[in-house]
């Protein structure tokens, strides 16, 4: 079972890929939350911070990272994709993931979304979470993230990010809200959440 936590930049891979039941996605972000209720949708937020630091038992998990992090006892650092077409599976070392249960992906969206599901294709038994950026937060950032605020916390750690970032979902929102098409496919999206 593989478990999305998506926002509002990440949306569109979830309607261009052949759905499966295998799969589960949270809105993990206020402008998808607040996108998703001006379509009439009503959802809950669920963080990838909270659930990464309430849920998930790192002895029982394999982290998938993009780059050598000593929080993580077991750990495989992934090549570094250039664009979601160069993702496979034959460049990770699938032996590895037979023995655990938790599959854990902390890169980009929709990049880990992608790899997830060629690795549910292969072990669809295991449970794969699609965290991002969410593993590599301290537990200090849960009062932030309750109180939703965690945008601002990464603005003022990586402003660069923020602003690509921010820009994005500034663009998505404007997509989605005043052309045909991104509304027609945003409203396929929000069929995959109920």
């Amino acid at each position: 079972m593989i478990y999305n936590f998506v926002n509002l930049v990440s949306w569109r891979f979830f309607i261009e890929i052949k759905s499966t039941n295998q799969r589960t996605i949270f809105v993990d972000s206020l402008s998808l939350l607040f996108c998703c209720r001006l379509f009439g949708v009503k959802v809950e937020k669920k963080s990838g911070i909270n659930f990464f630091h309430n849920n998930i038992n790192t002895d029982d998990s394999i982290f998938l990272i993009a780059s050598n992090n000593n929080s993580f006892n077991h750990k495989m650092i992934l090549p570094f994709w250039k664009s979601i077409d160069e993702i496979s599976i034959s460049e990770i070392n699938t032996q590895k993931l037979y023995d655990y249960n938790n599959i854990v992906i902390g890169i980009s969206s929709p990049k880990q979304d992608h790899l997830a599901q060629l690795i549910n294709n292969q072990f669809p038994e295991k449970n794969i979470f699609c965290l991002g950026a969410a593993i590599y937060t301290s537990s200090q950032s849960l009062q932030s993230d309750k109180i939703s605020l965690n945008w601002l916390f990464m603005m003022f750690r990586d402003f660069k990010r923020f602003k690509n970032k921010m820009y994005s979902t500034l663009k998505e929102l404007y997509l989605i809200n005043f052309t045909s098409k991104s509304k027609e496919k945003f409203k396929l999206f929000l069929k995959l959440l109920n």
